[in-house]
């Protein structure tokens, strides 16, 4: 669903926006800006539950089963 909306940016902003996000068009600056701070928001709203969670594996376990995989041979390809 698009909305067309019909708002007054300043034009400095709007230049600014368009060279810091590369955009060729306005549309494509705000919808790019847009998508952006809703990207970082929910990650700031994602952020605060790190560690709060004892269930969860720490990295360093994480890291250390992940190399453990990559050196272990696959079940799977025996089978074939």
């Amino acid at each position: 669903m698009h909305l067309k909306l019909t708002i007054g940016v300043p034009g400095v902003m709007l230049k600014e926006l368009m060279r810091l996000t590369g955009a060729r068009t306005r549309r494509e600056a705000v919808v790019t800006a847009i998508a952006e701070f809703n990207r970082s928001k929910r990650s700031a709203q994602l952020r605060r539950y790190i560690g709060t969670c004892r269930d969860f594996i720490s990295l360093e376990e994480s890291m250390r089963l992940l190399a453990f995989a990559r050196t272990s041979p696959d079940p799977v390809e025996k089978e074939r």
